[in-house]
């Protein structure tokens, strides 16, 4: 995958499993979040080790408002977004359980890559999917509830 243009295709991407996941299409959304694992895996991988940590395209290419999300800053927020969305609409437990899959893939995998920015959004995902009102409640007063 050529890093530079995941900027120009991830708004799509983004809009696409957001879609299908809002519709509870269960194995379309599995499969699509991740083949989403997938790209959020090579993107922190390429992006981090690459020497320019700033990579950017030309405003011929993307808007303004595009590349303000793709700084150095911001990158990681951007690429964890969809994760974001998924889990704060009103999907079926399986998506949301995946959704978890998804980030504990790129946690062990990408852990070193992550900036304060990078973990300030996974930890955010995190609450919003401890705070759901699923059938199985795992955390339960600040601590794991083992469910035998």
């Amino acid at each position: 995958m050529n890093i530079q243009r995941l900027q120009v295709f991830w708004e799509n991407i983004n809009s696409f499993i957001t879609y299908i996941a809002e519709r509870n299409i269960l194995n379309i959304s599995l499969f699509s979040m991740d083949c989403l694992a997938i790209i959020s895996l090579f993107a922190l991988n390429q992006y981090f080790t690459s020497t320019n940590k700033n990579v950017s395209l030309s405003t011929d290419e993307i808007n303004i408002n595009n590349a303000l999300k793709w700084t150095a800053e911001n990158w990681q927020d951007t690429l964890l977004n969809p994760y974001k969305v998924i889990a704060n609409i009103n999907v079926a437990d399986d998506i949301n359980l995946n959704v978890v899959f998804c980030l504990n893939k790129i946690l062990q995998n990408c852990y070193s890559c992550f900036s304060s920015k990078g973990w300030a959004s996974f930890i955010e995902i995190s609450h919003i999917l401890i705070k759901k009102d699923d059938d199985v409640n795992l955390f339960e007063n600040g601590k794991i509830n083992i469910i035998t």
